[in-house]
């Protein structure tokens, strides 16, 4: 599974907002995905999340509501 599909499962079982640092742990603890060795793999999910939300506009997956914060657009 990529991490963009882990983090939209993840903001998909979620009542509330989410950070990119919450998502990737999550998704560690749900064994969903785990990082191979990067150093960033928040500010890498940060990067990928805003690129879908900018080129998919309303048929991304994502929105942002706050700094640094998302959420899934439907359930």
């Amino acid at each position: 599974m990529s991490l963009l599909e882990a983090a939209s499962q993840i903001l998909q079982q979620s009542d509330e907002p989410l950070t990119t640092r919450l998502i990737i742990e999550q998704a560690a603890a749900q064994k969903l995905w785990t990082s191979p060795g990067g150093k960033t793999p928040h500010n890498t999910l940060c990067a990928a999340i805003l690129r879908e939300i900018n080129n998919k506009g309303d048929a991304s997956r994502f929105a942002k509501v706050g700094k640094g914060q998302f959420q899934a657009t439907s359930k």
